[in-house]
């Protein structure tokens, strides 16, 4: 009865409603878990502007973490390696003090420091060239002067031990006693050598001054003038081979030589006549050659330093060989007559004043010339003396 009553009482009176509990997401059925309320989410973090993202590129450097301003030797490396592309072994080594620079010619001897001075300052003139620049050369004899030129023009062809033999064929000397070389020898040796004396105390001036260096596909000169590279590489091989055909050339020369044709009775003869060069002959001809500018100055020019018009005209027309042999046969034959002439003058007593003799026939007769054989000369007209 007691519970009926019961019963009935709570179903007469009911309770107050409670609020319904919120839902719980399902959870797997297990038979030993009780079931657990979810957690309740967290905010994010907002983030930190002023602290840029590292990416890990090493497998030994960890990230940086943006949420921390704390920065240690691994988040430094791992910026200049992200900023730089740098590898920083030791941060310590970015604080350290340089060392003291290295003099890069301690312990180089003063003379090789002096060479590498003028090779700068030269654009990178060589050793051989430094050492021409400093040489004495009034300290060398006519001798030594004579044996370098002859090593030199025969291309190293001539030893040193082979050199004097070689002047003393070229240059008809006795060198037996180097130590007590004859006057006239040494008048030899010197104008052998001249020339290369001249040129290696030009070459010194041109030691001092730095190398003309290209420019593009251009060349600058020392007077300023600007040429191709390829047309002064032309020009410079050209001059070096017309040097080498004048050397050449002189050691060909030995006589001027002209053929001049006489009366001979009737029949022309052709005499040859020639004039041997002497060695100052040679080496002058030489000399002009290689400086015609010079050359020409020196033969057309008066003591103004102005050009000659009559010299010059002269000159040129007795360069011609045509012209030459002209002039030549002409005096040759002007010659002949004269001493024809006073030969007549001799033999007939004739005063040396007379200024006309008539000849047997009235027109010409052969002039024996003396020391030639009979009937040998030129016709001479005895009504035009």
């Amino acid at each position: 009865m007691a519970i009926g009553k019961n019963f009935l009482g709570e179903f007469n009176n009911p309770k107050p409603p409670v609020a319904p509990t919120p839902p719980v997401a399902p959870t797997p059925p297990t038979d030993d878990v009780t079931p657990v309320a979810p957690t309740p989410p967290v905010a994010p973090t907002p983030p930190i502007d002023d602290v840029p993202p590292v990416v890990n590129t090493k497998d030994d450097i960890p990230p940086v973490d943006p949420t921390k301003t704390e920065l240690n030797d691994d988040s430094v490396k791992a910026y200049f390696k992200e900023k730089y592309g740098k590898d920083v072994e030791d941060v310590g080594n970015l604080f350290k003090e340089p060392d003291a620079p290295v003099d890069q010619l301690e312990g180089v001897s003063p003379e090789m420091q002096a060479y590498l001075k003028f090779h700068k300052d030269t654009n990178g003139r060589s050793f051989e060239e430094f050492n021409a620049l400093n040489r004495d050369l009034t300290k060398l004899s006519p001798l030594e002067i004579a044996r370098e030129k002859a090593i030199a023009s025969t291309k190293g062809k001539i030893s040193k031990e082979d050199v004097d033999d070689y002047l003393e064929n070229k240059l008809n000397i006795d060198l037996s006693d180097s130590e007590n070389i004859g006057k006239f020898d040494l008048i030899e040796l010197e104008g052998f050598g001249e020339d290369y004396l001249k040129e290696q105390t030009e070459n010194k001036e041109k030691y001092k001054t730095p190398k003309t260096k290209s420019d593009g596909d251009f060349v600058t000169l020392d007077n300023g003038t600007q040429m191709t590279a390829k047309a002064f590489q032309e020009a410079t091989d050209k001059r070096n081979q017309y040097v080498e055909s004048i050397k050449s050339a002189t050691d060909k020369i030995t006589a001027a030589s002209f053929n001049i044709k006489i009366d001979d009775n009737g029949t022309e003869k052709t005499m040859a006549l020639s004039v041997d060069y002497s060695k100052e002959d040679l080496h002058s001809m030489g000399s002009n050659a290689l400086d015609i500018d010079k050359a020409f100055v020196s033969m057309f020019g008066d003591e103004k330093g102005e050009i000659d018009p009559i010299a010059l005209q002269e000159g040129l027309f007795w360069a011609k060989t045509s012209n030459r042999e002209k002039l030549v046969h002409k005096i040759v034959h002007n010659a002949l007559a004269e001493q024809a002439k006073e030969f007549l003058q001799d033999e007939h007593n004739i005063p040396g004043n007379t200024n006309r003799m008539p000849s047997k026939n009235g027109s010409s007769k052969r002039v024996p010339v003396p020391g030639a054989k009979t009937n040998y000369g030129p016709k001479y007209d005895f009504n035009n003396v």
